[in-house]
């Protein structure tokens, strides 16, 4: 089964897909998907996707921390600027947690350590102390990095 046309472009593929059509073509006994699977791999039909999920179209590897429960792994970003008509523009300071997915988001006007830190304050407040931070330092200015930097190293040595 290809998918490149617009009918199958979302489709299923593999196992899935074999089982399905085996039932719309009516099949009252078909065989199990991992039996499909066993034989799809024993004569060579299974394409690999890339070794790391987290490998980019670059071709970089970024390596990441495999979460096991909720509150293990946080990840703050900061999308910025949006402007806002007859309000001007505001940063929003947004945390995640990874293995919940459970988001805390709040705005500011600036993109400052005042204010990023304001926001960490409030959000351990809420949801406590994360075992890893994990910073998207790319929105981050110069000045919350400089704070923010040793700050995450003292309670992550605590």
């Amino acid at each position: 089964m290809t998918r490149d046309r617009p009918s199958t472009k979302y489709s299923f593929c593999g196992a899935i897909a074999i089982h399905q059509e085996l039932d719309t073509l009516g099949y009252q006994e078909k065989p199990g998907l991992s039996t499909i699977n066993r034989v799809l791999k024993r004569n060579d039909l299974i394409i690999e996707k890339s070794r790391h999920k987290n490998e980019t179209t670059s071709g970089k590897y970024y390596p990441t921390i495999k979460t096991k429960h909720p509150g293990h792994v946080h990840q703050l970003d900061l999308v910025t600027p949006r402007y806002i008509q007859g309000y001007g523009s505001i940063v929003s300071v947004n945390r995640i947690d990874v293995y919940t997915n459970q988001a805390n988001l709040e705005q500011y006007t600036d993109k400052g350590a005042e204010s990023v830190i304001s926001f960490l304050i409030n959000d351990w407040k809420a949801f406590g102390l994360p075992r890893f931070y994990n910073l998207i330092t790319k929105h981050l200015s110069e000045e919350a990095c400089i704070i923010l930097r040793p700050l995450v190293n003292y309670l992550d040595s605590a």
